[in-house]
């Protein structure tokens, strides 16, 4: 999912098509609702971590971060209304101590079969100021 929201205009990247849906918005705090459903940072709000695993650090990412594996409940009414049985990995910097990326999996609450799979990678912290351009 590749979403931009930039001034008063969010950018949709549908994969499928390859193409971009531009919203323009004159009312910022409904778009920043709907944004905090879908914002990758609201999918570790945890209530709640189980089973919680210490793999170790990864050798195969650069800094070698330390790598936890957890259950979790998670704080976000979008999770929850169609998926459970969260399972989280986080790399967590073995310096700084920030999580550097984390891997969502879930089941469809009525269809387990179908998975709910996200991987959110975060980098530049404190750094330089970055400058998103708006999709062509």
């Amino acid at each position: 999912m590749d979403i931009y929201h930039i001034g008063d205009t969010t950018y949709f990247g549908d994969s499928v098509s390859q193409r971009w849906m531009v919203t323009p918005s004159h009312r910022p705090l409904e778009q920043e609702k709907y944004l905090a459903e879908i914002n990758p940072l609201s999918m570790i709000k945890i209530t709640k971590l189980e089973e919680v695993q210490y793999l170790g650090p990864d050798k195969k990412v650069s800094g070698r971060p330390y790598l936890i594996r957890a259950r979790a409940q998670v704080n976000n009414a979008f999770l929850n209304t169609y998926w459970n049985n969260f399972c989280y990995q986080f790399w967590i910097d073995r310096g700084s101590q920030y999580i550097r990326q984390f891997s969502l999996e879930a089941s469809h609450r009525q269809r387990p079969q179908d998975r709910l799979a996200v991987k959110v990678e975060m980098w530049d912290f404190n750094g330089r100021n970055i400058t998103i351009r708006p999709p062509q």
